[in-house]
Protein backbone atom coordinates (compact mmCIF):
# COMPACT_ATOMS: atom_id res chain seq x y z
CA UNK A 1 0.00 0.00 0.00
CA UNK A 2 1.15 3.38 -0.77
CA UNK A 3 0.34 6.93 1.20
CA UNK A 4 -0.85 9.63 -1.00
CA UNK A 5 1.80 12.24 0.34
CA UNK A 6 5.05 12.82 -0.61
CA UNK A 7 7.81 10.47 1.82
CA UNK A 8 9.04 13.77 3.77
CA UNK A 9 5.22 14.41 4.65
CA UNK A 10 3.37 12.27 7.37
CA UNK A 11 -0.15 12.47 7.20
CA UNK A 12 -2.77 12.25 10.54
CA UNK A 13 -2.01 9.63 13.28
CA UNK A 14 -2.92 6.37 12.43
CA UNK A 15 -0.64 3.46 13.03
CA UNK A 16 -1.63 1.97 9.68
CA UNK A 17 -0.90 5.07 7.67
CA UNK A 18 2.05 5.09 9.55
CA UNK A 19 3.50 2.15 9.20
CA UNK A 20 2.67 2.53 5.24
CA UNK A 21 4.68 5.64 5.48
CA UNK A 22 7.52 3.83 7.13
CA UNK A 23 7.96 1.11 4.55
CA UNK A 24 7.61 4.25 1.42
CA UNK A 25 10.73 6.15 2.80
CA UNK A 26 12.66 3.01 1.90
CA UNK A 27 12.44 3.84 -1.71
CA UNK A 28 14.33 6.96 -1.30
CA UNK A 29 16.85 6.20 1.00
CA UNK A 30 17.36 3.69 -1.47
CA UNK A 31 17.87 6.16 -4.07
CA UNK A 32 20.30 8.20 -1.65
CA UNK A 33 22.27 4.83 -0.83
CA UNK A 34 22.36 3.49 -4.38
CA UNK A 35 24.03 6.96 -6.23
CA UNK A 36 27.25 7.75 -4.55
CA UNK A 37 27.25 11.18 -6.19
CA UNK A 38 23.95 11.69 -4.24
CA UNK A 39 25.16 9.59 -1.18
CA UNK A 40 28.25 12.55 -1.43
CA UNK A 41 26.18 15.62 -2.14
CA UNK A 42 26.16 18.04 0.51
CA UNK A 43 25.15 22.20 0.81
CA UNK A 44 26.11 23.17 4.13
CA UNK A 45 23.64 25.99 3.64
CA UNK A 46 20.77 23.55 3.94
CA UNK A 47 22.64 21.18 6.36
CA UNK A 48 25.96 20.10 8.36
CA UNK A 49 24.97 16.99 7.06
CA UNK A 50 24.94 15.29 3.23
CA UNK A 51 22.63 13.54 1.61
CA UNK A 52 24.21 10.28 2.58
CA UNK A 53 24.92 11.27 6.12
CA UNK A 54 21.34 12.21 6.49
CA UNK A 55 20.49 8.45 4.56
CA UNK A 56 22.82 6.68 7.48
CA UNK A 57 21.70 8.49 10.43
CA UNK A 58 17.59 7.87 9.48
CA UNK A 59 18.84 4.26 9.28
CA UNK A 60 20.54 4.44 12.77
CA UNK A 61 17.93 5.79 14.17
CA UNK A 62 15.26 3.62 12.32
CA UNK A 63 17.04 0.57 14.04
CA UNK A 64 17.04 2.15 17.30
CA UNK A 65 13.06 2.46 16.86
CA UNK A 66 12.61 -0.75 15.83
CA UNK A 67 14.39 -2.33 18.93
CA UNK A 68 12.47 -0.14 21.62
CA UNK A 69 9.16 -1.58 19.84
CA UNK A 70 10.38 -4.83 19.91
CA UNK A 71 11.91 -4.62 23.66
CA UNK A 72 8.00 -3.30 24.62
CA UNK A 73 6.23 -6.55 22.58
CA UNK A 74 9.21 -8.71 24.58
CA UNK A 75 8.01 -6.92 27.86
CA UNK A 76 4.46 -5.91 27.84
CA UNK A 77 4.75 -4.84 31.44
CA UNK A 78 7.60 -2.31 31.51
CA UNK A 79 7.59 0.99 32.42
CA UNK A 80 3.91 1.51 31.76
CA UNK A 81 3.28 5.02 33.76
CA UNK A 82 5.92 6.30 32.10
CA UNK A 83 5.19 9.99 30.48
CA UNK A 84 5.87 11.55 27.60
CA UNK A 85 7.54 15.00 27.51
CA UNK A 86 5.06 17.60 27.42
CA UNK A 87 5.86 18.81 23.57
CA UNK A 88 5.85 15.56 22.76
CA UNK A 89 1.89 15.19 22.09
CA UNK A 90 1.84 18.01 19.97
CA UNK A 91 4.94 16.35 17.57
CA UNK A 92 3.07 13.36 17.14
CA UNK A 93 -0.29 14.90 16.80
CA UNK A 94 1.25 17.30 13.99
CA UNK A 95 3.82 14.90 12.18
CA UNK A 96 6.92 17.28 12.00
CA UNK A 97 9.04 18.87 14.46
CA UNK A 98 11.34 21.81 14.07
CA UNK A 99 14.25 21.64 11.82
CA UNK A 100 17.48 22.25 14.02
CA UNK A 101 15.60 22.11 17.36
CA UNK A 102 17.08 19.05 18.49
CA UNK A 103 20.69 16.63 18.67
CA UNK A 104 20.90 13.60 18.25
CA UNK A 105 22.17 10.98 20.83
CA UNK A 106 26.35 10.47 19.54
CA UNK A 107 25.52 6.99 19.25
CA UNK A 108 23.18 7.87 16.17
CA UNK A 109 25.49 10.45 14.14
CA UNK A 110 26.30 9.04 10.83
CA UNK A 111 30.09 9.84 11.44
CA UNK A 112 33.01 7.25 10.57
CA UNK A 113 30.59 5.42 8.57
CA UNK A 114 30.19 5.07 4.62
CA UNK A 115 28.14 4.14 1.98
CA UNK A 116 28.98 0.42 1.96
CA UNK A 117 28.18 0.29 5.81
CA UNK A 118 24.82 2.01 5.11
CA UNK A 119 24.30 -0.18 2.23
CA UNK A 120 24.58 -3.37 4.28
CA UNK A 121 22.27 -1.57 7.20
CA UNK A 122 19.60 -1.30 4.82
CA UNK A 123 18.06 -4.56 4.70
CA UNK A 124 18.22 -5.91 8.24
CA UNK A 125 16.44 -2.27 9.02
CA UNK A 126 13.89 -3.07 6.80
CA UNK A 127 13.44 -6.34 7.71
CA UNK A 128 12.88 -5.12 11.12
CA UNK A 129 10.64 -2.71 10.03
CA UNK A 130 8.30 -5.49 8.17
CA UNK A 131 8.34 -7.66 11.10
CA UNK A 132 6.78 -4.60 13.12
CA UNK A 133 4.46 -4.30 10.59
CA UNK A 134 3.40 -8.16 10.47
CA UNK A 135 2.63 -7.35 14.05
CA UNK A 136 0.33 -4.65 13.80
CA UNK A 137 -2.27 -5.82 15.91
CA UNK A 138 0.11 -6.88 19.07
CA UNK A 139 1.78 -2.91 18.58
CA UNK A 140 -1.40 -1.20 18.59
CA UNK A 141 -2.45 -2.95 21.82
CA UNK A 142 0.79 -3.16 23.72
CA UNK A 143 0.89 -0.70 26.78
CA UNK A 144 4.83 -0.79 27.47
CA UNK A 145 6.82 1.99 27.26
CA UNK A 146 10.70 2.61 25.71
CA UNK A 147 12.62 5.87 26.72
CA UNK A 148 12.95 8.67 23.75
CA UNK A 149 15.99 10.57 24.58
CA UNK A 150 13.69 13.88 23.88
CA UNK A 151 10.31 12.62 23.92
CA UNK A 152 10.55 11.02 27.01
CA UNK A 153 8.28 7.05 27.41
CA UNK A 154 6.45 6.34 23.92
CA UNK A 155 4.47 2.99 23.45
CA UNK A 156 5.20 1.39 20.52
CA UNK A 157 2.76 2.94 18.62
CA UNK A 158 4.05 6.22 19.54
CA UNK A 159 7.48 4.77 18.09
CA UNK A 160 6.31 4.06 15.22
CA UNK A 161 4.59 7.39 14.89
CA UNK A 162 8.18 9.08 15.89
CA UNK A 163 9.71 6.91 13.16
CA UNK A 164 7.46 8.08 10.28
CA UNK A 165 8.15 11.75 11.42
CA UNK A 166 11.65 11.47 12.24
CA UNK A 167 12.52 9.61 8.65
CA UNK A 168 10.21 12.67 6.78
CA UNK A 169 12.64 14.95 8.72
CA UNK A 170 15.87 13.83 7.66
CA UNK A 171 14.09 12.83 3.60
CA UNK A 172 13.03 17.08 3.11
CA UNK A 173 16.77 17.65 4.40
CA UNK A 174 17.65 15.34 1.18
CA UNK A 175 15.30 16.92 -0.91
CA UNK A 176 16.13 20.07 0.23
CA UNK A 177 20.14 19.86 -0.81
CA UNK A 178 19.60 18.17 -4.31
CA UNK A 179 17.19 21.30 -4.71
CA UNK A 180 19.66 23.69 -3.94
Amino acid sequence: MSTLTAPWHVGPWDLRCDLDKVREQWTPVREVLRDPALYELRVPAVSAWGCGEQAGHLLLAAQSMAAAIEGNLREPERDRDGGRAAFAARVLQVGTFTRGGGQAPQRLHPGGRGRDDDLELLPAVIDAWEAIDAREGEVRACPARARHFAFGFLTSAEWVRMCAIHNAHHLAIVRDIREA
